[in-house]
């Protein structure tokens, strides 16, 4: 007994199978983009300006001590990385005979907190993210600046080897530098401060989801 014949229409390719494909593709294309996005906001450093930037030594010796080294904090409180160095400035002390600052980077002054880090013993000043950018050349945060006696910088960049890295060594690149000795400058891995940064590692925005 022979089988009955299909019908006409299933030996034609299913007119929805291009759609289905342009979908498919366009659904690849996004995923790897954000991917991509993703990973340079959590994974690749931030630029640093170099300890040569004049206008970067400018701001430095205006906040610096004459006859003092001085660490300069510079932190974006609304970036994880830069809370978790807010938190680690709350809980230890001040490194005796350096003068330490925090520079707070935020559109609207948090006086919680800047109480919190001058009950510790910090100078806290606040500046807005622009300011940053046209003051200091700084993009991105968190940025740790330790200058010599009379403000020339002789180190600027990171707290940690990796992302998120268990160990902030910010006291030790003090220590070293007052040392003359040799420190690796470490790797900004947190937030952008400025527009044009943002754009360039965020451009689909993604920050504003969270």
């Amino acid at each position: 007994m022979s089988l009955p014949p299909l019908a006409p229409h299933a030996s034609r390719p299913s007119r929805w199978r291009p759609l289905i494909y342009a979908v498919l593709a366009a659904w690849l294309v996004v995923t790897v983009a954000l991917g991509a996005i993703l990973l340079a906001r959590h994974e690749l450093a931030m630029p640093v300006p170099p300890k040569t930037d004049p206008v970067l030594a400018a701001a430095v010796v205006a906040r610096a001590d004459a006859e003092a080294w001085t660490a300069i904090h510079v932190l974006y409180p609304v970036c994880p990385c830069a809370r978790r160095i807010v938190a680690r400035l709350k809980a230890r002390t001040l490194v005796p005979g350096v003068r330490e600052r925090v520079v707070l980077v935020a559109a609207t002054p948090d006086p919680t907190l800047a109480g919190d880090l001058a009950a510790r013993g910090f100078v806290v000043e606040h500046v807005l993210p622009a300011e940053l950018g046209r003051g200091w050349h700084i993009e991105a945060t968190p940025l740790l600046i330790v200058a010599a006696p009379g403000g020339e910088p002789r180190y600027v960049g990171g707290y940690a080897r990796r992302k998120q890295g268990p160990a902030v060594e910010d006291t030790e690149i003090i220590a070293a530098m007052r040392a003359a000795a040799s420190h690796q400058t470490l790797p900004v891995f947190g937030c952008a401060t400025s527009r044009r940064l943002a754009r360039a590692v965020d451009p689909l925005d993604l920050a504003s989801w969270r």
